[in-house]
């Protein structure tokens, strides 16, 4: 008797929530707010998240916080909207930070939308719904 042979593809699909952040700061004194209202440790990546169009090529460079979280397993990586010219996201033009919030437990996402919206370098911090917006759907990895 024949053995039957099957194929299993399995396509990881990478789940994490985005709040969009509007500040007039620089980044880099958005995230020493930002760390201090939400007691985060974001940090700037040595490599920027490279943006490129639908044939491969470069597009665009942009500014890269990270902080792996050990004690909750949580994964945040902030980036900026606005650089060089181009937006990560042109749909929502008057957003100019986006922080990604990746994990496989209970979400934080509610506690540091609350602190953020008392961070006095922040004017305004909302969810996004990812699925409105084709760039979330680029995003391969955190």
């Amino acid at each position: 008797m024949k053995q039957k042979k099957h194929n299993l593809q399995y396509e990881a699909e990478i789940e994490f929530e985005v709040l969009a952040i509007c500040s007039p700061f620089p980044d880099f004194r958005l995230i020493w707010n930002i760390n201090k209202a939400a007691e985060l440790q974001l940090a700037k990546a040595d490599d920027p998240f490279l943006l490129h169009s639908k044939k491969g090529d470069f597009t665009s460079s942009h500014s890269k916080y990270y902080w792996f979280d050990q004690s909750d397993e949580v994964q945040y990586m902030m980036l900026k909207n606005f650089e060089q010219g181009k937006r990560l996201v042109p749909e929502l033009d008057q957003v100019d930070y986006f922080l990604f919030i990746q994990t496989d437990y209970n979400s934080p996402t509610t506690n540091i939308l609350k602190n953020l919206s008392s961070c006095e370098a922040i004017m305004a911090a909302f969810v996004v719904d990812v699925d409105e917006y084709p760039f979330f759907g680029l995003v391969q990895e955190l």
